[in-house]
């Protein structure tokens, strides 16, 4: 697989993907479809927060990002929103209703 790419398996609640020349297996039922929260931690320690979004609307697709995480003065872990790394849905296995 390549890197920024995944492939979403909507019977098995999951979704596998590549960055930084690492896979990810994601469970998704940990979160609601329409907008899951999740996180992962590369190899060098990095830990990056993990955003499946998908709308409830007809016709809408799937979208995943990553976002940096950075330390506020009390050492606590906050999003940053203002860096998203995408990550491409190349393929789609089922449908959101399974």
């Amino acid at each position: 697989m390549k890197n920024n790419k995944g492939i979403l398996d909507c019977k098995n609640k999951t979704f596998t993907f590549a960055y930084m020349n690492e896979k990810f297996t994601i469970d998704l039922t940990e979160g609601d479809l329409e907008d899951s929260w999740n996180s992962i931690q590369l190899n060098n320690g990095t830990v990056m927060d993990f955003n499946f979004y998908w709308e409830d609307y007809e016709n809408t697709k799937p979208m995943v990002s990553l976002y940096d995480l950075e330390k506020d003065e009390n050492g606590e872990l906050l999003i940053n929103t203002s860096k998203s790394y995408p990550i491409k849905i190349v393929e789609i296995s089922g449908t959101k209703a399974q």
